[in-house]
């Protein structure tokens, strides 16, 4: 359970786990968005913005790699987008029956 005590270190880990789990590749979202509002509402101001800092930051320093910045909202929050990972190719699928049989 997200409450004021919980530390800013367990608000990061739950945050990037969310964006893993939760957000869809293309989606926009906001930090805020990760939280549902009781528990966003549950977190002092300064803790928010410390949680933000360090979410930024894992992202700049390439920690938080599923995601890219995309620009701010109205009320000057971190809007970030979650990339679409492509699965790397595989098989034959796709090569025509002549390269298929060359020897």
């Amino acid at each position: 359970m997200v409450d004021m005590n919980t530390t800013v270190e367990t608000l990061l880990d739950l945050a990037k786990a969310r964006v893993k789990n939760d957000v869809l590749g293309g989606e926009i979202f906001t930090l805020k968005d990760l939280f549902c509002g009781v528990e966003w509402r549950r977190l002092p101001i300064d803790k928010r913005n410390r949680l933000g800092s360090l979410f930024f930051a894992e992202y700049n320093r390439g920690i938080i790699t599923d995601i890219e910045a995309n620009g701010k909202t109205e009320l000057g929050q971190q809007l970030y987008r979650k990339l679409i990972i492509s699965k790397p190719f595989s098989g034959t699928a796709g090569k025509n029956d002549e390269e298929s049989q060359s020897i």
